[in-house]
């Protein structure tokens, strides 16, 4: 049985697997996704917000996470790209006085990410998803989370899902 006032933060790059994760793990729970909150500071598209303003949803979801999501107590699933690696665990350390936080860091080649964050979107800017893909994680992440007294696993997202599943599953318990 999974205890109450859990956070289990699921991080990584576009079309990692983090969803697929978090839907067959996870199928009634609530979720926190930081995407809605950063396409608020776009026109509907991730690849048109400028990276130095994907911050302000970032900041837009932990202040809605506080006023609302937090309050409730009980279990929540957050869904965060590698954007502003410091931040994140800065906030997430915070949460970690409330709630048991454990992060799940999901790593893919960038070629498995690529093809399927292309499958799922079209119309994304490839540039800028090539961009993002060589972003320094989970390394910017292993650094940080060393100091922290937070839980975190790496999840190989190019591994057979169902091992996946059976693996984040016994970690959650």
């Amino acid at each position: 049985m999974i205890d109450d006032n859990n956070l289990f933060v699921f991080v990584g790059k576009p079309g990692v697997g983090k969803s697929t994760l978090i839907k067959n793990i996870f199928p009634n729970d609530f979720v926190v996704d930081v995407l809605p909150f950063v396409l608020a500071y776009g026109n509907g598209n991730s690849s048109a917000v400028p990276e130095e303003k994907t911050i302000l949803g970032y900041q837009d979801m932990y202040e809605k996470m506080r006023e609302t999501y937090l309050k409730d107590k009980g279990q929540i699933i957050l869904e965060l790209g590698t954007s502003h690696t410091g931040y994140n665990l800065q906030e997430l350390n915070k949460i970690n006085d409330d709630y048991r936080v454990t992060i799940f860091l999901c790593v893919a080649p960038n070629e498995v990410c690529k093809e399927r964050a292309l499958k799922r979107s079209r119309d994304m800017d490839v540039v800028k998803l090539e961009a993002r893909l060589e972003r320094d994680f989970p390394d910017s992440y292993l650094n940080i989370l060393e100091n922290l007294k937070i839980d975190y696993y790496l999840i190989d997202t190019a591994l057979n899902l169902e091992e996946n599943i059976l693996k984040i599953k016994q970690y959650v318990k």
